[in-house]
């Protein structure tokens, strides 16, 4: 089992993982939505990720943010979701996911 002390360890684990992962012979680019961004921790989340080549950042528009279908489709896009939210919206959020990874 492995654990991750920093947000930015579980992203870059995840880049390691990717480059296993082939798309028309280019290597696939770890996506990540940050739920919540708007928030302090989202905010410092997304610092540290904004200017890393190897991540996407998947990012909502700031009026659609509370928007069930388009967070679900945000999430569902992603690799990894940090959700930065209170409880009762992370446990929301979750009920979003239909994807496997």
């Amino acid at each position: 089992m492995i654990f991750f002390r920093r947000s930015i360890d579980i992203a870059l684990y995840a880049c390691i993982i990717n480059k296993s992962k082939k798309k028309d012979g280019l290597y696939k680019m770890t996506r990540i939505f940050i739920d919540g961004k708007a928030g302090t921790t989202g905010l410092k989340i997304f610092s540290r990720f904004q200017n890393r080549s190897e991540l996407e950042l998947i990012q909502i528009d700031e009026d659609k943010r509370k928007d069930p279908a388009e967070r679900a489709k945000c999430i569902n896009d992603s690799d990894i979701t940090f959700l930065c939210l209170p409880d009762p919206a992370a446990i929301e959020a979750v009920a979003l996911v239909t994807n496997l990874r």
